[in-house]
């Protein structure tokens, strides 16, 4: 039997506020901490799939179209979740998210990965590097 499990070795640091960090091609919000707000413009119509970097397993998605009738949305992080898990909206419009969780949480673009078309990790190769960036080590155990 082989058990997967995750050993954290380096304290996350915590940044308030600030501007959104731009990643090639997409959007990455600062650290939100508990209480926080962040807002996004997204123009050009299209799917966005995000997620929250020190839990890729949250995730969501933003539908940009031009029939969309809301220009603002708003998207709550509470429970380790994103509510609403798909929001629309129109090109131009604003989004906020904002942090309803006790813990640190962020709004980053998905980027779709060769395989499997949908942004998620495809592979324990994805896990391995998320863990690395964030200074958590995956530790492998055989019994």
């Amino acid at each position: 039997m082989v058990l997967f499990g995750v050993l954290l070795l380096v304290p996350l640091a915590v940044e308030a506020g600030g501007a959104p960090s731009k990643k090639p091609g997409g959007f990455a919000s600062p650290n939100l901490g508990p209480g926080q707000a962040w807002d996004l413009v997204l123009p050009a119509p299209g799917t966005y799939a995000y997620h929250c970097t020190p839990h890729p397993g949250m995730r969501g998605t933003i539908m940009v179209a031009s029939n969309a009738t809301a220009a603002n949305a708003a998207v709550e992080i509470k429970g380790y979740r994103f509510q609403p898990a798909t929001t629309w909206l129109a090109p131009n419009g604003t989004i906020a998210f904002t942090n309803r969780d006790v813990v640190v949480h962020t709004a980053t673009e998905t980027a779709p990965e060769s395989g499997n078309g949908n942004g998620s990790p495809a592979s324990g190769v994805a896990l391995t590097a998320v863990a690395a960036a964030l200074g958590l080590a995956l530790v492998r155990r055989r019994q």
